[in-house]
Parts: structure tokens; C-alpha cells; sequence
């Protein structure tokens, strides 16, 4: 049996202990920073100025150690830039020579990887993994030829997608700048109670459930059943603070976040663009974990549009926005050809 440990150069190590900020002159790349598709995440970064000779290198792949993301994995991308990575992760060499190390990232992605890794994990101690454990992991004994095949296969899939994001991002900006440059004619101000309710549901998955369930990190499970909102906006009230989410389509909402019902139809947009010119992460009024509470949402200053203002914006807005849930639904089915693939060569 092919380990992991047979197809590494050099020593594997854990990551640098330091706090992350703001700025700094490296990149600290945390396990929170890896998103579920084994790609380094662009928002929330946050940065160290030492390196703590913890720095990645090509054909570098990081696994976190621990945690509710425990056997998560990230193959190190020169694209990236510069990565110091954090001490809830392990880093091993890939060795090119005995190894094509795409393959062995988009192996961690599969199914039989992460039931290896749960299973391993809940087994040991602390529930967790070791140098020792991931070294034993058992890797797929497949030619160079095979391996490459299946990297050029999932790597064209990647590529579709990242090109459906790009889009995807290009529109949002646009749609923003067009809100930006318009509101410079608006006159009345107010504050965001004037303009929508925000409720709260507390949904937890259910059995069979189709309906996406909102909390602060983005879709979390299912549910049965919807909000009655047609149009809402989803804040975030405690956990990850930088998240908001424009949804027009039945949702359920978890307990990490507040959802609009707003006072006005066809002003879904406004608020949402609105709402993305403030930092939610400074209205943090939270102790131990990050939060914000609705007084301080409803206080905040806003403009009021009024009705010529807002049917210009939408007549741009709207249109942009179907489009991009037609991109979605585009990148959703992209990823259901990626996770199909994976089952296919890997289990």
C-alpha cells in the first residue's frame, strides 16, 4: 500500500503560532482560509509580519490538524503569492518525481479521503490528526499517465468555474459602482429601520429538506420549508461577520443570522448594496464570539431613494442580477460535474 509519506520529500512540519492582522507582510493562511473546493479563500485575509521560516513552497500542501475542518487541504499555489501558514495545519513536501501533486490535491477532495480522515481523526485522542497519522495515509497507486489524465479533466472543470465566478464578481461590481456613482444624487437621509424588518428564524436541517439554509458562512443545510420573504437580504448576527447574502429565491434562515423583510417591494437591491458599503466586522458588539445585534443594525445611517431614483437603479440592477442567477445555477452544475468526477476515480 502507497502511503503518503512514500511520495514526500523532506520532513513534514506544523505551521507558525502567531495571531493574525490586518496588514502585514505575509499572507497567514488558516484553515478558515480554505474553502470547501481546496482553494485559498480572497476575503477575509488576514497577515503576519514574520514568517516563523513557515512559509509554502511549490508542491507544498497544508492539512488541517484539527477542528470541525479536520483533513482539509490545500496544495500550495504560486498564484497565491507569499504564505505563511497557520499551527492548526501540517505541511507536507510533494515530491514531483513520484507524484503528479494536483492529483493528490484533488484526491483530498474525494469522498474516500475524507471518510479515511474522519475516521482516523475521531479515533485518535483528541480527535485529530498528527504528522504521525497523515503520513500513513493511504494514497491511490495509479501511473503518471492516469494521474495527469484525471488532472486535466478536473483542472478544465476548475477553469469553467473560475470562469463562471469571474463573471459572476464582474456583474456584483458593476451593479455596485452604478449604486455608488447614483447615489451621489440622492438628497433625503435616513437610517436602515426606515427601509426593511429584520426577523430571525433559527432553522436547523431537516430530513429531505430543498430548501438552502442560510447562517453567516453562506448556505449550511436544508430545510423543508421557507420564509414567506420573496426578496430579502441575509445579515450575519454572530460568527463570520463579513458575509452578506442578496436572495431572491425560497430560503430558510439558521441561527447565526437576521434576514430583511422590507418595507417596500423591488428594494431588495438597494439594501443589499447599501448594506455592502459597511463594515460589519467593526459593529462587532459581541464578547467571545463576534456578533451584532439589531438596535445597532436598524441606527445606521443610510439615503433614502425616492421612487424615480430607485425604478433608474433597478431598471440597471435587476437585469444584471438575472443574469447572475442564471451564472449560478451554471457554477452549481459545474460543481456537481467536479464532485461527480471524484466519485468516479476516487470513491
Amino acid at each position: 500500500m502507497l502511503m503518503l509519506t512514500d511520495i514526500c520529500t523532506g520532513s513534514p512540519d506544523y505551521g507558525f503560532s502567531a495571531s493574525g492582522k490586518v496588514a502585514g507582510r505575509y499572507r497567514f493562511a488558516r484553515i478558515t482560509d480554505i474553502d470547501p473546493l481546496g482553494r485559498l479563500k480572497k476575503n477575509d485575509a488576514k497577515f503576519v509580519d514574520s514568517d516563523g521560516g513557515k512559509i509554502l513552497k511549490e508542491n507544498d500542501v497544508m492539512i488541517a490538524r484539527t477542528g470541525t475542518q479536520v483533513g482539509k487541504a490545500y496544495l500550495y499555489d504560486p498564484k497565491d503569492g507569499e504564505l505563511v501558514f497557520a499551527s492548526f495545519l501540517i505541511r507536507f513536501h510533494l515530491d514531483p518525481k513520484k507524484v503528479v501533486p494536483a492529483f493528490i490535491k484533488y484526491y483530498m477532495l474525494s469522498n474516500a479521503y475524507k471518510k479515511w480522515a474522519e475516521k482516523t481523526s475521531s479515533g485518535s485522542t483528541r480527535n485529530g490528526l498528527n504528522i504521525e497519522t497523515l503520513s500513513k495515509m493511504p494514497v491511490p497507486e495509479l501511473t503518471t499517465e492516469k494521474q495527469k489524465e484525471i488532472v486535466r479533466i478536473l483542472d478544465s472543470l476548475y477553469h469553467a468555474l473560475s470562469i463562471q465566478e469571474d463573471m459572476i464578481s464582474l456583474l456584483e461590481q458593476y451593479v455596485q459602482d452604478v449604486f455608488d456613482y447614483k447615489s451621489r444624487e440622492l438628497q433625503f437621509k435616513g437610517k436602515l429601520k426606515e427601509l426593511f424588518i429584520l426577523r430571525t428564524e433559527n432553522k436547523q436541517n431537516e430530513e429531505g429538506g430543498t430548501i438552502p439554509i442560510f447562517n453567516s458562512g453562506g448556505i449550511s443545510e436544508y430545510a423543508r420549508t421557507s420564509t414567506n420573504v420573496k426578496e430579502s437580504v441575509i445579515i450575519p448576527r454572530s460568527g463570520t461577520l463579513g458575509n452578506l447574502f442578496y436572495v431572491d429565491i425560497p430560503f430558510a434562515a439558521g441561527t447565526t443570522v437576521f434576514y430583511t423583510e422590507m418595507k417596500k417591494e423591488k428594494t431588495g437591491l438597494f439594501v443589499y448594496h447599501t448594506l455592502k458599503n459597511y463594515d460589519f466586522k467593526k459593529l462587532d458588539s459581541g464578547t467571545v464570539i463576534p456578533g451584532i445585534n439589531s438596535d445597532t443594525i436598524y441606527q445606521l445611517p443610510c439615503m433614502i431613494p425616492d421612487n424615480k431614483w430607485l425604478h433608474d437603479f433597478n431598471c440597471i440592477a435587476y437585469p444584471a442580477y438575472n443574469k447572475i442567477a442564471s451564472l449560478k445555477k451554471k457554477k452549481e452544475k459545474i460543481i456537481e460535474y467536479i464532485s461527480s468526477t471524484l466519485a468516479f476515480y476516487f470513491g
